[in-house]
């Protein structure tokens, strides 16, 4: 297609939205884009990528008058060879883009400057901000039973977003009331805390009667989480208000988050009051990853160039990979950031990865600049690599837990 509107704007009233799940969407034109409004009357678009892969030269407004989102999560993949000039919302997936003109918000997901595995800059004369994103929002949830046999209230609406749905138990399995959702396909990931949103503000249900609940970490799928890992607190009326942050401090890592609700001894065991009501349930962590490649004699390199615009990476991770990481020759430098017309860079990384290991003695990132000063013997052989990979150097990995 040469070009794809997204609220077309006409009379003030337009409304549009896309999601896209699956599938490719082409922007072929060079001259074409995706464009959010066309006409000077405004309109409301939106265009969710949660799954395939978008492609166009630009994505930006029709016409100024019209309000623009654009969201990426899940899989979804966007390949932008020019500017993303709208709002733009980065919670999973991949974005590739040739320049942020407006705000791109990354909470999770990778940022990738010329895509994984090529080469390429990206111009930011707009703003860049990473913050702590949920890593439970959309992710499969199961739970003890079904209320209504499954037909209202299921597991998945606790991590829908919406805090007008709930999911909930029946009260057939009497104490034995849980309810799960697996963060993460593999059972390394680690989260900083939860909040937990129940159907009723005063903790309906969730805590009355002297009731309360824990947590349990597994790792494993939802059918066969496997065996229990860590076990947290008991939270309450006390310990427990609508929506605080819950700092769980795991010293393992896994990928699914059991809910358990507790029952004192004294507790009617009878009737709907035997059951469990969430309306959300967030796993927040820091999880906005950055990814460049860079040649080992710095030949070519992922770049970002600040042109005007601001980045804030307080809440993100750097990801490198060298193709070959061997030859890098001592007093090789790469400039991955680097800023012109007084544009800024903002924040630590919370941790800098090469060819998913810390840096070693030799290597320094600093100032936005890589560089190797040390020797030839300081660069991991391939089997030195592969022996920390399998955690038999353990304090070269990068561990994200906070």
């Amino acid at each position: 297609m040469n070009r794809l509107i997204v609220a077309y704007g006409a009379h003030g009233n337009s409304r549009g939205m896309v999601n896209q799940t699956g599938g490719t969407i082409s922007v072929k034109d060079e001259n074409g884009a995706v464009y959010f409004g066309s006409m000077e009357y405004g309109g409301t678009g939106v265009y969710n990528l949660s799954g395939g892969k978008l492609t166009a030269p630009s994505v930006k407004y029709g016409h100024t008058n019209t309000t623009a989102a654009f969201n990426i999560s899940g899989t979804g993949e966007a390949v932008i060879s020019g500017a993303v000039a709208v709002p733009t919302r980065l919670a999973g997936g991949t974005l590739t883009a040739g320049s942020i003109t407006d705000t791109l918000t990354h909470s999770n997901g990778v940022f990738a400057p010329g895509g994984v595995g090529t080469y390429g800059t990206t111009a930011v004369t707009g703003t860049y901000i990473s913050e702590t994103g949920n890593l439970a929002l959309g992710k499969p949830a199961s739970q003890v039973n079904n209320y209504q046999n499954g037909v209202l209230y299921h597991a998945g609406d606790a991590v829908d977003g919406n805090m007008n749905t709930f999911s909930h138990t029946d009260p057939a399995s009497g104490t034995n009331q849980w309810w799960q959702v697996m963060f993460s396909e593999h059972g390394n990931q680690s989260f900083d805390f939860v909040k937990v949103f129940n159907r009723g503000d005063d903790g309906w249900r969730l805590t009355e009667q002297g009731s309360g609940f824990h947590f349990e970490l597994y790792s494993g799928t939802l059918e066969d989480p496997g065996e229990m890992i860590e076990r947290s607190e008991r939270f309450d009326s006390t310990s427990w208000s609508q929506g605080k942050e819950l700092a769980l401090n795991f010293e393992k890592e896994g990928n699914i988050l059991r809910l358990v609700r507790d029952f004192p001894e004294n507790f009617p065991l009878s009737g709907d009051n035997l059951t469990l009501n969430l309306s959300e349930v967030q796993i927040l962590s820091n999880a906005a990853e950055i990814q460049m490649d860079l040649k080992s004699d710095a030949s070519e390199f992922d770049k970002i160039l600040i042109d005007g615009g601001s980045m804030d990476v307080s809440y993100a991770f750097l990801d490198l990979t060298i193709d070959d990481l061997v030859n890098v020759a001592p007093g090789t430098e790469w400039e991955l950031f680097s800023t012109v017309n007084n544009g800024t860079l903002t924040g630590d990384f919370l941790a800098v990865s090469l060819n998913g290991m810390e840096l070693t003695e030799g290597w320094e990132f600093a100032d936005g600049i890589l560089a190797f000063n040390g020797t030839r013997n300081q660069v991991p052989e391939p089997g030195t690599m592969v022996l920390l990979a399998l955690g038999l150097g353990g304090l070269f990995l990068v561990r994200r837990k906070r």
